[in-house]
């Protein structure tokens, strides 16, 4: 959902969804691990949170995001 104005855009529970749905994606492509700033974070707390990023908290979550680029 792409639009700001939608009520669906701004649910928590489909965010998280998505958030964990890129960070599986980011997490096995490994392309740009070298290149990412929020890649080594994501490794270390999915390493350590069972290998899945569903299981992130909410803060390793934000600590992830503040430093990726969106790509």
């Amino acid at each position: 959902m792409l639009n700001p104005k939608d009520a669906q855009y701004w649910d928590e529970t489909d965010l998280k969804k998505e958030v964990d749905r890129i960070f599986d994606i980011c997490h096995s492509c490994r392309l740009c691990f070298n290149l990412c700033p929020s890649f080594s974070n994501l490794f270390k707390y999915i390493a350590q949170d069972d290998g899945e990023a569903r299981t992130l908290q909410r803060a390793e979550l934000s600590h992830v995001t503040d430093l990726c680029y969106q790509c």
